[in-house]
């Protein structure tokens, strides 16, 4: 009986503890919830224009928030056929994602290797050979 008297005792006082901290962050809730955030401009909403607004029809569309499907399976393609055939400046097959594999431990026969002071890429399996090409 002694034991569930002190059970009880620390329960209540574990309870009370509680709800003392759930009143204090209900009033600095509520105190933060009064203050307003100030804005001095509305230019400052808007920090960054969308390159989709230069496309010449985009004016003309009536939900301009639909994804614009024709560039971005044109993207997707040129990015693919890019990396597949090793078009310079343009394949995403570059010394920063070979080094990204390298820094996750992964693919070690595609780790960039330095020869003097010059980056030797390795070709990935899915890249075409001239003759393939």
């Amino acid at each position: 009986m002694e034991n569930m008297k002190k059970v009880t005792d620390r329960s209540y006082v574990l309870v009370k503890r509680f709800t003392r901290k759930l009143i204090k962050l209900s009033m600095i809730r509520e105190k933060n919830m009064k203050q307003k955030r100030k804005r001095t401009n509305n230019k400052d909403l808007w920090k960054k224009k969308s390159i989709f607004f230069e496309l010449p029809y985009w004016k003309d569309m009536l939900v301009r928030h639909n994804l614009d499907v024709m560039h971005i399976e044109k993207n997707i393609c040129d990015s693919i056929i890019s990396t597949l055939l090793d078009v310079k400046g343009k394949s995403k097959d570059g010394l920063n994602s070979h080094r990204d594999l390298e820094s996750m431990c992964i693919r070690k026969e595609l780790h960039p290797e330095t020869r003097g002071n010059i980056f030797y890429l390795p070709a990935a399996s899915h890249t075409l050979s001239n003759v393939e090409k």
